[in-house]
């Protein structure tokens, strides 16, 4: 069995990034979205995550949400298209583990939400 089979992930970005994702991802993973704050903490109390993927705009300005989300362990990994925010030390720290920069490539990102869902 392998280590992605049945892991959730809430995934929490515009339809269109969802949709791609969701193209890459079909295969193992269990995953729900979200497009709002209020949406992400109502699906994350529902629910136990293996991993968050944020969209950094749902993090910033501060990334005090990202502390918040972040009080039961679960690892935390932020989407951009800015590729600054990888290197963004507030980021850092309030907790999120890595900054995937998109565009999304299929052959990286699988692999990319694999290791830090099994980590």
């Amino acid at each position: 069995m392998s280590c992605i089979e049945n892991k959730r992930v809430l995934v929490a970005c515009s339809n269109l990034d969802f949709l791609l994702i969701s193209k890459i991802l079909q295969k193992g993973f269990l995953l729900d979205h979200a497009s709002n704050r209020h949406d992400i903490l109502q699906k994350k109390q529902a629910n136990e995550y293996n991993l968050l993927l944020i969209d950094v705009c749902f993090l910033k300005p501060g990334y005090e949400f990202a502390e918040q989300l972040l009080q039961d362990k679960v690892n935390l990994v932020a989407l951009s298209s800015e590729p600054g925010d990888s290197c963004d030390c507030r980021l850092k720290a309030s907790g999120c583990k890595a900054c995937y920069i998109k565009p999304f490539r299929i052959d990286s990102f699988a692999l990319f939400v694999e290791y830090w869902c099994c980590s």
